[in-house]
């Protein structure tokens, strides 16, 4: 698919895959600050890459993708919007890093980058920023939300734009499960675009 086989040689246990972790583990950190989206995310990619692992014969891969998604749904119980508690960085690295420990031994490394859309635009808009604006929007009186900028410095800044298109009040459940829709929506894309490789 897309590029087809491309072979790197030593390059890529000594460069891509070192790059492929810390750019994975670092990306997923800066999709956050809305109650319940890391965790969130991290259920749904973890549960499709899982589903991946299975259909393409690493049933023990999978099994290692279940484990934190089982976490993660505790977690999410108490992490869910109106968070009672907040992953930090120690959580949100753990879960890029396991995203692209999965890709990297399971094989599956085009599929991966593919649902890892959300997060390279991130990237795009974070560094329109310099790396200086965050995520995070303002809350109102009322529990609803509103920009911090003039500018989208986030996908959380263009998921509440694209909201306030249909709804006059936008709250930060809508934001988060917005994010929610366009990556399982990406997932089922994969399956679609990458479904010659798996079955």
């Amino acid at each position: 698919m897309f590029l087809g086989t491309v072979e790197f040689g030593i390059l890529y246990p000594l460069l891509i895959v070192p790059l492929g972790v810390v750019g994975a583990t670092t990306s997923y950190n800066f999709l956050a600050g809305l109650g319940g989206l890391e965790s969130g995310q991290g259920i749904i990619i973890l549960s499709f890459l899982s589903f991946i692992a299975y259909v393409s014969g690493s049933s023990w891969l999978a099994l290692i993708g279940l484990c934190m998604v089982v976490s993660l749904l505790v977690f999410y119980i108490y992490n869910k919007p109106h968070a009672k508690v907040f992953p930090g960085d120690s959580l949100t690295w753990a879960i890029g890093a396991l995203i692209a420990i999965m890709a990297i031994l399971g094989n599956f490394e085009k599929i991966a980058i593919f649902i890892f859309i959300p997060y390279i635009l991130e990237v795009i808009l974070k560094l329109r920023g310099r790396l200086k604006k965050q995520s995070f929007l303002i809350p109102q009186k009322d529990g609803s939300l509103e920009m911090p900028h003039n500018k989208i410095y986030g996908l959380t800044h263009l998921s509440l734009l694209i909201l306030k298109k249909f709804k006059r009040k936008v709250y930060e459940r809508d934001v988060t499960y917005l994010i929610f829709i366009f990556q399982i929506i990406l997932c089922l894309l994969a399956l679609i675009i990458f479904r010659g490789g798996l079955f």
